[in-house]
């Protein structure tokens, strides 16, 4: 019996002792930024190369100022953060789409979430995080909002030309058609027509 609780005390203390080189070796693989840093981000604990490309920022920037996770935070998108970091606290996590400003001044939207890792006695001891790059998807998802909203305001104007009456002539109803389009769009433009 003693024996055998040696073995697999070895055991445990082998996958231990590689568990570290096993998950930095997956965490630097994998396109989500990971990283971990003290609840009051002064100390830098982990941040994988995902991040530092996806950033900008080097290795050396973030070991500096680990502030810079949340220093980055588009000034539009800033409010929407900081009502996210107050409850954090509260609930241990959060998940968040927002656009941040990478080093070279490039806007990009990112999925990001925060979990607030605690010791055994419940004190919170770290923050892990993740975010990864969405600007693609809602680019798309902008777009086909765009059409959607060209579409609508076609329809309306289609809708208000076929309400005219047929007393009108192609020219009265070319003259209140551009005067209906303008104001469903608000557009200048209109009078190239």
């Amino acid at each position: 019996v003693h024996h055998i609780e040696s073995l697999l005390n070895d055991f445990k203390q082998k996958v231990n002792s590689n568990s570290g080189a096993f998950n930095n070796s997956i965490l630097d693989e994998i396109k989500y930024g990971v990283y971990s840093v003290s609840t009051d981000f002064v100390q830098l604990f982990y941040v994988n190369p995902a991040i530092l490309k996806l950033t900008e920022y080097s290795k050396e920037d973030f070991i500096s100022n680990p502030k810079i996770l949340h220093e980055i935070v588009h000034p539009e998108d800033l409010q929407v953060f900081k009502n996210a970091q107050k409850e954090f606290f509260e609930q241990g996590s959060y998940t968040l789409d927002l656009r941040i400003i990478t080093k070279t001044n490039k806007i990009k939207w990112i999925h990001s979430k925060e979990i607030l890792i605690k010791n055994n006695l419940g004190q919170a001891i770290r923050i892990d995080g993740m975010f990864r790059d969405v600007s693609k998807k809602k680019k798309i998802i902008e777009n086909e909002l765009k059409n959607d909203d060209d579409l609508l305001l076609h329809q309306e104007v289609l809708f208000k030309l076929s309400c005219l009456s047929s007393d009108f002539t192609f020219e009265n109803k070319q003259q209140i058609l551009l005067r209906e389009a303008a104001k469903v769009l608000n557009a200048e433009w209109l009078g190239i027509w």
